[in-house]
């Protein structure tokens, strides 16, 4: 079956179960590297979806990890706002990565589990702003569910470092950060829509 068949197939059978479709549209933005993108689902990050990234501990790169995204996300005109960071982020470092600092967004982290949940949500929504990162005091699996559906509806980025892991999350994507080196990291990619089994991979990170 060709590609033009198997499209006329599902426009006439919109409630056909479609398992793994890779003819689907679905947008993505690159990681920025292409170990990672060969093994997501769609080659890159999903738009209109939450990421979960966890670890062990603060500073093990899961940051380095989302540089390259948001370089590209910058770079054309969208905004990249970062949600109660556990520290301030440091502009030289970023300019240091091609981030467009002037669409880079700082949200107090004084503000309550609340304001930063209500934050992000509206953030994520508002199809100004590319990619939201917040780094939760709690975060229920209805928040989550919340989240995605605004980052459905702005087409954007959720990306949550929760500072509990729960067995289960609603999230599209979960994927598990350890460093290996100052310039590794050991990623094991837990929950991809798309994807019927964890994978994992041994990244190199640029400083």
């Amino acid at each position: 079956m060709n590609n033009a068949t198997l499209k006329k197939l599902l426009q006439q059978q919109p409630l056909l179960w479609q398992g793994l479709n890779y003819y689907s549209q679905h947008k993505t933005v690159p990681t920025g590297f292409s170990e990672l993108d060969r093994l997501l689902p769609y080659y890159g990050w999903p738009l209109g979806a939450t990421l979960e990234i966890l670890t062990t501990q603060c500073g093990a790169g899961e940051l380095r990890l989302l540089m390259p995204a948001m370089a590209a996300l910058t770079q054309q005109g969208s905004y990249v706002a970062w949600i109660a960071p556990p520290y301030t982020p440091y502009a030289p470092s970023l300019l240091q990565h091609d981030i467009d600092i002037r669409y880079v967004i700082v949200i107090d982290t004084q503000t309550t589990a609340h304001d930063q949940r209500w934050s992000m949500e509206k953030l994520l929504s508002s199809e100004k702003c590319g990619m939201a990162l917040m780094w939760p005091s709690s975060c229920t699996t209805k928040d989550i569910r919340r989240l995605q559906l605004a980052a459905e509806k702005g087409n954007s980025i959720g990306v949550l470092y929760p500072r509990i892991h729960h067995a289960y999350s609603p999230a599209a994507m979960r994927i598990s950060v350890q460093a290996v080196s100052t310039n590794q990291l050991y990623l094991t990619i837990l929950k991809a829509r798309g994807v019927l089994k964890k994978t994992s991979i041994t990244l190199p990170i640029p400083l």
